[in-house]
């Protein structure tokens, strides 16, 4: 029996350049789409401003990158880290919802994301996108179902929530899906891609819709995914894995990607390294090649001194061993003699009881008295022959020393000139090296109490930013905490005031970019401002601000719930109320004035945002729009 494989393709003209869009599938490694599936979409994105718009795109991206990241556990479905990506992506829309300054009409966004995994089909949409299911019936005939209308399209978007909900279903060998933007329903029928579509593959399906579209010269731009099963023409014989193969696939990613990021450290750190770490890394060969040779040399010359050593020693004891022994044997000779005249002449007068005690004490006298000398003597002479094989270790260096100088000098003067420069150079290049390591040492205290704080804080910053990608909470919460009580232990110097200040900042962002998930059933009223025509709110860290445009005044609500200030401002009526940063709000007028307003001075500056307030992140067929 042959199996169906799930095939997937993608389409996308682009002939207007007022609308940027995109359609994506994402490609990654196979055990992850087997594990967790295939992530596709359709972006179409028009009359809308710039800057909004490529923050979508920044988020979309985000959405592919993040559900592919580990843990790959089985405590998480596919379907629960698909709906936990669209919730991030809702919260960072709304985010940058908040933060334009020109107002978004969200019925210009249709954004359709889908997940597909084998023959699983998981849609969620942001306005107008198309999804059509072809059935075929058992006589043949098509049925066709529009699975993404309903009746709540023609309401308001939230902004809170724009991914709102999620369809799920199944395909069958009798299924195909098209996803696509209305522009299609406006150049062809229904009927017309049910046919093409059952007919073909969806590679041949969109080359065959891209000719029409072309020679019907349309102007509009098309995007499209199309999802079919289809028989593979040669069955693939599956080998079954052993239940503890499955158990250890979990671990064999990340073996993998820890491996991946070993050699990936590994190729990156020397051209990472300073210049004078590259400098000693490129003269790693030359540098171990003359370390061989002085050992080798060393090695040789320590080798020759021990054995020539060990052989005058050894030579000198056997000179010192026959010179004892001839003397013992000259003495022992002498004393015997006399020994044995003096024996005789006490013969003569003593009996023989009084002759045999005289020889035994006076043999036992003569063989210690000789012994103690023939010790004494024998160290003398060792002591000696030491002494003297020391004594002509320098003779030795020295001897090798000159041997090496002439050979030098019996060179040709060529020759010469090339080794003095070689010994010369690498002289001065060794002490550069070390110079230049002496003087980045010098010039950047790396070891000192603040540069270790500074990393400890930045360490933890990017603990926050991780554990909040991966949902946890209280982590970043941990982690934050943690940064901020580091940074009360930094000096308060006034060397140390912008590094402060930089990295309150950037404990301060980081807290307002955690991925907060609260539910609130009876939301607590903070207060009520009571009657008038309010625009807002705009958030300090610690104050809310509102503008009231009948009675021109600018409201500061603390976090408690008490109006802190109001203020007067002579200016027409407001229309957007925002934060620029911790010190200047955002305010534009009916009459479309720009407003920069100072909240220390109470004084609010008609100005032009500069240019870099319309930085464009990612390039697209929409052109930039020039500042007012």
């Amino acid at each position: 029996m042959n199996k169906n494989q799930t095939k997937i393709a993608k389409l996308a003209i682009e002939a207007d350049v007022n609308i940027i869009g995109e359609t994506f599938i994402v490609k990654t490694d196979k055990d992850l789409i087997a594990k967790l599936g295939t992530l596709f979409g359709i972006v179409e994105v028009y009359n809308t401003d710039d800057n909004f718009s490529h923050k979508l795109l920044e988020i979309i991206n985000d959405l592919k990158t993040e559900f592919y990241l580990p843990p790959y556990g089985i405590q998480i479905s596919p379907q629960k880290r698909f709906e936990e990506a669209l919730a991030r992506a809702n919260r960072r829309l709304f985010l940058a919802f908040n933060e334009s300054i020109q107002p978004i009409d969200l019925r210009n966004i249709n954004v359709t994301v889908g997940l597909l995994r084998k023959n699983e089909i998981y849609l969620s949409r942001i306005g107008q996108g198309k999804a059509f299911l072809f059935h075929r019936k058992k006589n043949w005939e098509m049925l066709i179902l529009d699975i993404l209308s309903d009746d709540s399209q023609n309401q308001k978007p939230n902004p809170e929530k724009l991914f709102s909900s999620i369809l799920s279903g199944s395909l069958s060998e009798k299924d195909a899906l098209l996803v696509c933007n209305e522009e299609f329903i406006n150049y062809f029928s229904q009927k017309e891609l049910a046919e093409n579509i059952e007919q073909k593959i969806p590679e041949d399906f969109f080359r065959y819709l891209g000719n029409q579209i072309k020679e019907k010269s349309a102007k509009n731009n098309f995007y499209a995914i199309a999802i079919k099963l289809e028989p593979e023409e040669k069955p693939i014989e599956e080998f079954v894995k052993s239940s503890s193969t499955i158990k250890n696939a979990t671990q064999h990613s990340i073996d993998k990607l820890l491996k991946t990021k070993n050699e990936t450290e590994k190729y990156l750190t020397p051209s990472m390294a300073s210049d004078w770490k590259k400098a000693i890394i490129i003269s790693k060969n030359l540098i171990k090649k003359i370390g061989l040779f002085i050992l080798t040399k060393t090695q040789t010359i320590i080798i020759s001194s021990f054995n020539f050593l060990q052989q005058k020693l050894k030579q000198s004891k056997n000179n010192q061993v026959n010179d004892i022994n001839k003397n013992q044997l000259s003495e022992t000779n002498k004393q015997f003699t006399n020994d044995q005249f003096k024996m005789s002449s006490v013969l003569s007068q003593k009996n023989d009881t009084d002759l045999k005690a005289t020889t035994t004490t006076t043999t036992s006298s003569i063989i210690k008295t000789d012994q103690q000398l023939i010790n004494q003597e024998f160290f003398n002479k060792k002591n000696k022959k030491f002494i003297i094989t020391i004594n002509k270790l320098p003779t030795l260096i020295n001897d090798w020393l000159n041997n090496q100088i002439i050979k030098f000098l019996s060179l040709k003067l060529s020759q010469k000139i090339i080794l003095s420069l070689a010994l010369i150079l690498l002289f001065f290049f060794s002490q550069t090296v070390v110079w230049i390591g002496r003087a980045k040492e010098l010039s950047s205290p790396q070891n000192s109490p603040t540069d270790k704080i500074v990393q400890e804080i930045q360490q933890l910053i990017d603990n926050a930013e991780a554990q909040n990608i991966f949902n946890d909470e209280a982590g970043a919460l941990h982690s934050i905490k943690q940064a901020q009580e580091l940074l009360e232990k930094l000096p308060k110097r006034w060397s140390n005031k912008n590094l402060r200040q930089e990295l309150d900042e950037k404990i301060t962002n980081t807290y307002r970019k955690l991925q907060k998930i609260i539910t609130i059933d009876t939301p607590r009223e903070l207060i009520n401002l009571g009657e008038g025509d309010f625009v807002g709110l705009a958030r300090t860290d610690d104050s809310l601000w509102s503008f009231n445009n009948n009675t021109k005044e600018l409201i500061s609500i603390k976090e408690t719930g008490t109006i802190a200030k109001k203020l007067k401002l002579e200016i027409p009526e407001i229309k957007n109320l925002s934060t620029l940063d911790n010190h200047y709000l955002a305010i534009l007028t009916q009459d479309n004035s720009f407003y920069r307003y100072n909240i220390s001075k109470n004084q609010a500056v008609k100005t032009k945002p500069s240019k870099d307030y319309f930085t464009i992140k990612y390039p697209t067929p929409s052109p930039l729009l020039d500042p007012p």
